[in-house]
């Protein structure tokens, strides 16, 4: 029931944060420079730290209720849930790829490495989509690729990083992508089993920031760029969608993990019971009286 109620909390946290995000975006930032009003700069520190120490209440939570049995999560199969969100992750990178491919004019070789990059990422993901589904286990050696290709989205979006007028975006998509290019290294480890309980308590610790700013760097912007402020500081729409499909994939990802029955070895326990139960038996020591030599001194005395 406490997994139930802190994961429902958790989602709720994250939602709250984007109602917060779009009135930043609508009140509080300048349409010239991109950035916070002056009036608000204490404003918006106080909301950013809310929203952390929301999400690392949960995972900090999730850590704690797992403690005991940390080595025996590992990544979930045979989930629907997990598979339906994998497909959808795969779809939005296919959506930012078809959206590169249009805005690009001119394609030199860093274009065609970040393409070549999504396209096996999305691939990488519809794999783990039928796995999941199927209930087969994820392939290990595909999983370090989401890293490389985090790495290329956060250089490319680091070099674009030019426009004061959309500042504040700008630094939001930058720190979303390091949270899930951390995210994505240690769902690697999870998938791969290696050092499990440490890359578990990561995992939600980098998990539950990556998918509060997956969700607060994308949907926000389908309230303001669509008409909610006409004079808003972006002049055309920067919906990631790869970042929201992320996001639900991680809040899955954790939810399985996290809500999953740990199943214990009968044969552990038995083994644990017996060498508990024994006793180790007295030892005595025996001395032992030479019998020879007492005659022999009682016949001399005679």
């Amino acid at each position: 029931m406490k997994k139930i109620i802190l994961s429902i909390s958790f989602i709720l946290f994250c939602f709250l944060t984007v109602g917060v995000r779009i009135f930043e975006l609508l009140v509080m930032i300048d349409k010239q420079s991109g950035f916070y009003l002056e009036k608000f700069n204490i404003i918006s520190i106080i909301m950013v730290v809310i929203a952390f120490i929301g999400c690392f209440n949960f995972a900090f939570g999730s850590i704690i209720t797992l403690k005991n049995e940390s080595k025996e999560r590992k990544a979930p199969k045979n989930s629907v849930l997990v598979g339906i969100s994998s497909l959808l992750m795969a779809l939005g990178i296919f959506y930012d790829m078809g959206q590169i491919a249009l805005s690009t004019s001119e394609y030199n070789l860093g274009n065609y490495v970040a393409l070549g990059l999504s396209f096996l990422s999305a691939i990488t993901f519809v794999i783990y989509g039928v796995c999941y589904f199927v209930g087969k286990e994820l392939p290990k050696i595909m999983s370090i690729i989401p890293v490389i290709w985090s790495v290329g989205q956060l250089i490319i979006s680091y070099t674009r990083f030019n426009g004061i007028a959309l500042a504040s975006e700008n630094i939001t998509d930058i720190i979303t992508l390091s949270f899930f290019m951390v995210f994505w290294l240690y769902h690697s480890k999870i998938i791969s089993e290696i050092n499990a309980e440490k890359s578990l308590s990561r995992l939600f610790i980098f998990g539950s920031c990556t998918a509060m700013l997956g969700l607060i760097s994308t949907l926000p912007r389908f309230f303001v760029d669509y008409g909610l402020r006409v004079d808003f500081i972006s002049s055309m729409p920067m919906v990631s969608f790869s970042n929201l499909t992320g996001a639900i994939y991680v809040i899955c990802f954790m939810g399985a993990i996290y809500l999953q029955t740990v199943e214990k070895s009968v044969c552990n326990t038995l083994e644990s019971d017996e060498s508990d139960s024994v006793i180790d038996p007295p030892q005595f020591t025996v001395e032992v009286i030479d019998n020879f030599d007492v005659e022999t001194e009682t016949k001399e005395e005679n």
